[in-house]
């Protein structure tokens, strides 16, 4: 295919004739696939949230609310590590808060109900990661609630922003561009700098702050214990970039240190994983690789996991520019080091192997999360 791609590409009316019909075709059948999928996925887990179960659950109370509208319950842990960190840093922030965590899928199906009950002086959350783009779904989501809760102060976690550079793309950032700046309280955060230069560059009237990731606010180094062997974390799916034959030149290499190779991935083993048992399930991952020597990875909250658990961990890049923005924050840390080419591989992995059980500290990130509280109580 790549081949035929390639012949294609130098000569342009060929292209326009083969290839650009060939790939919107695919485009519409992923889209298609992609929806029936999620629509068997919510009619089997969501079916007992019914609207009376909503009203029963959802209550504003007394006093701040605040609403964390696109929570996850999917099976990438990096997601529900972000959900674990949030809760832990509004707890910290309003201690005194009605905190609320709404499913996206229950949003999506409640809208009128959540538009409703929510108020104009209460504060609506918007989990972080890697989602606002046109590569992902939640995207509709996220601009509906900043346009349509345009009286409330929405924080938007720390993200990385990912509009593709074609017509699609342009397309899809416009939508983004008359959302956000419909709503003059909206507080949107990038957790590494080229997404802040381009949130600044394409949301001029907004408040726009660089951040580290919420999970990189997390302590989770203690316990410690023995550690062994080599356990690599690596992409199979589209956002990969190193090809088979690096990894295999990842493996050789690993084997000459030790013969404990251990493989994992950061998908839960539960498709759905409720509010309840996401702290758990990202304990467990997180215990996983504090028993490994040196961790070896190419997925951004597996790097996270070690550089906030103390474990040795050799970080490759992905599609995007999100590891290698996300690794400047913790560039300082000895035992977390980012590799640009495999061939350096061999040398960092003989120097980290070796080095145990490291410290962390979170303080950091403090000030970053802190500065929510300040911009809150001037809209108040």
């Amino acid at each position: 295919m790549k081949y035929i791609k390639a012949f294609l590409n130098r000569h342009s009316m060929l292209k326009k004739a083969v290839l650009r019909p060939y790939l919107y075709a695919w485009h519409v059948y992923a889209v298609v696939t992609t929806t029936n999928k999620f629509r068997k996925y919510n009619r089997k887990y969501f079916s007992g949230y019914n609207k009376e179960w909503i009203e029963n659950n959802y209550v504003r109370l007394p006093g701040m609310n605040i609403w964390f509208l696109l929570e996850q319950n999917h099976r990438n842990i990096g997601d529900l590590a972000i959900g674990v960190a949030d809760k832990e840093i509004f707890r910290k922030l309003f201690p005194d808060a009605n905190l609320h965590f709404v499913y996206e899928h229950l949003y999506d199906k409640y809208k009128k109900y959540f538009r409703k009950i929510i108020k104009n002086d209460d504060i609506i959350v918007l989990i972080g990661g890697g989602s606002i783009g046109n590569y992902q779904s939640h995207e509709y989501l996220r601009e509906d609630i900043i346009s349509r809760f345009r009286e409330n102060t929405v924080i938007s976690m720390p993200q990385t922003m990912c509009f593709s550079d074609d017509k699609a793309g342009r397309r899809e950032l416009r939508k983004a561009i008359r959302s956000y700046s419909s709503n003059r309280k909206l507080y949107l955060m990038a957790r590494e700098k080229y997404t802040y230069n381009e949130m600044k560059k394409f949301f001029p009237d907004t408040k726009v702050a660089l951040s580290p990731d919420a999970v990189m606010s997390l302590e989770r180094v203690e316990p410690q214990g023995e550690r062994s062997g080599i356990v690599l974390c690596l992409r199979s799916d589209m956002e990969k970039k190193l090809t088979k034959e690096q990894v295999e030149h990842i493996q050789n290499i690993s084997q000459h240190l030790t013969d404990n190779i251990k493989y994992t991935d950061m998908t839960a083993v539960n498709e759905f994983i409720s509010l309840e048992e996401r702290e758990k399930v990202v304990a467990q991952k997180i215990d996983e690789f504090k028993k490994a020597k040196l961790v070896v990875t190419d997925r951004l909250h597996c790097m996270i996991f070690c550089a906030i658990s103390g474990t040795p961990c050799i970080a490759f890049s992905n599609y995007n520019t999100k590891i290698i923005g996300c690794y400047e924050w913790i560039s300082n840390l000895e035992y977390i080091q980012f590799c640009d080419s495999v061939e350096k591989y061999e040398n960092l992995a003989k120097r980290l192997f070796y080095l145990g059980n490291n410290q962390y500290d979170a303080s950091y990130t403090k000030r970053y999360f802190e500065d929510i509280r300040e911009y809150v109580s001037q809209r108040s």
